[in-house]
């Protein structure tokens, strides 16, 4: 993960900043080292909960490619905690100094491990100056590098797969930050991991997160012309009867639809999202093998095994739940290699659906034409192997057109080309562009 520092507890914490109201009380530390940290604990029902799921979505998310915050799980001796002077809570409408009363208020609902230390989520200070949240739509202002507006990102509408194997529904823009770094540039994080997995702040996920938005005018219509009939499918779920460990919350594998998929409220970027964005996000969620993510969830530090594997083995089917459904809308040919040996062109590929053992090789077929200047030279060949030998003595011009259809016989799929471009020229012959069919 991004972490290079967790908080010293050898010695004395030194709260320079606190918290009292919201959803989620909490305060800010410098350990002896100089190092400051924001420090946030679980609810009072759900010990292990939100720390967990905010430890375990930063490192997916970083190891997906994005900017976030250090964050780890402390085990910390409740008796070492100091309270600058200064430090200024607001009760009744008006401020006054932290007292430790209001600092043992707040860690009374943090699980309290057997040698009486408290466990909590520290999450570092990044480096830099903050400049404030970024948003899902337009640019920055004051960033000479944010040139591309955020909904038509690709990094940012494919984000919307990435957050639905999570069940991240509360990405908006409140939960992200820009930093001025000391490289001399504008640094974007994706921040604020409490509400995804079974969590939702202190408490658990609601049945609708995920299914629909809070506000959705698709269901207000369908209730309004059914004069209220139409029962939702989260309407009559109790989440409690779905809830394995209170560690894990209300997180399961039946009510994930990849491609109805939303987040608590519209997101610009997410709204715009394509075929191919929904493949790139595809791309980066299978990329986690099982292993991977047995890693990242053991940074969550479940006290409970059986919890720990439940949260393994619902991310795992979560994960292929997505691949074989995105994998099925678009053609999932990828890592294409060409290579030329006297008059003989070999286009070598991956196909993902199989490599990730979603779909099966020997139910899998490739249906091609080659096309030179426009023409076709060779029509609807196949093959069942992921390589195309291709005769170009007598044709190959600067540009050769290959469009490949992927054929699963178990499955009824609509089917989907590539089109791979293969260039001949003074730099010799490689791979000039892919297109994909929507």
């Amino acid at each position: 993960g991004p972490n290079t520092v967790k908080p010293d507890t050898s010695g004395y914490w030194n709260i320079f900043s606190a918290k009292l109201s919201g959803a989620n009380p909490g305060f800010f530390i410098e350990d002896e080292n100089g190092n400051r940290f924001l420090i946030k604990f679980d609810g009072p029902n759900y010990p292990e909960l939100t720390t967990s799921a905010e430890v375990i979505g930063t490192k997916i998310f970083y190891a997906a490619g994005y900017y976030v915050p250090e964050s780890t799980i402390v085990n910390f001796n409740p008796d070492k905690v100091r309270i600058n002077d200064g430090v200024m809570v607001e009760e009744n409408g008006e401020e006054r100094q932290m007292t430790m009363e209001d600092y043992r208020q707040i860690i009374k609902v943090a699980a309290r491990n057997e040698d009486g230390t408290r466990r909590a989520l520290a999450s570092k200070f990044v480096n830099g100056i903050p400049v404030g949240p970024w948003d899902f739509k337009g640019t920055r202002k004051d960033d000479p590098n944010d040139r591309v507006k955020h909904e038509h990102r690709r990094e940012l509408r494919g984000m919307r797969v990435i957050s639905s194997w999570l069940n991240d529904t509360d990405r908006r823009d409140a939960n992200t930050m820009s930093v001025y770094t000391n490289g001399g540039y504008i640094q974007h994080l994706v921040q604020d991991f409490g509400n995804t997995l079974g969590a939702n702040g202190t408490g658990i996920h609601q049945p609708i997160y995920g299914q629909a938005y809070l506000i959705d005018p698709r269901y207000m219509a369908l209730s309004a012309v059914t004069l209220g009939l139409y029962v939702k499918p989260w309407e009559e779920v109790n989440p409690r009867e779905f809830i394995p460990h209170p560690s894990v919350g209300y997180f399961r594998t039946e009510t994930l639809r990849p491609g109805r998929w939303v987040s608590a409220h519209p997101i610009p970027a997410f709204e715009n999202m394509t075929l191919r964005d929904a493949y790139w996000g595809a791309k980066h969620v299978m990329s986690f093998r099982d292993d991977d993510i047995r890693a990242i969830v053991e940074t969550g530090e479940l006290s409970n095994s059986d919890a720990e594997k439940y949260l393994i083995k619902t991310l795992i089917e979560r994960r292929d739940i997505i691949g074989r459904y995105w994998f099925s809308k678009i053609n999932p040919l990828d890592k294409f290699i060409v290579r030329k040996s006297s008059d003989i062109l070999t286009l070598k590929f991956s196909d993902l659906g199989v490599d990730y053992g979603l779909f099966s090789a020997s139910e899998t077929e490739y249906r091609y034409t080659v096309k030179s200047d426009g023409d076709v030279v060779e029509e609807n060949l196949m093959i069942d192997t992921p390589e195309i030998l291709v005769q170009i003595s007598d044709f190959f011009d600067e540009v050769i057109e290959i469009e490949i259809v992927t054929l699963r016989k178990s499955r009824n799929a609509e089917e989907k080309d590539i089109k791979v471009y293969i260039a001949n020229d003074s730099r010799g012959v490689r791979v000039a562009g892919i297109k994909r069919d929507e």
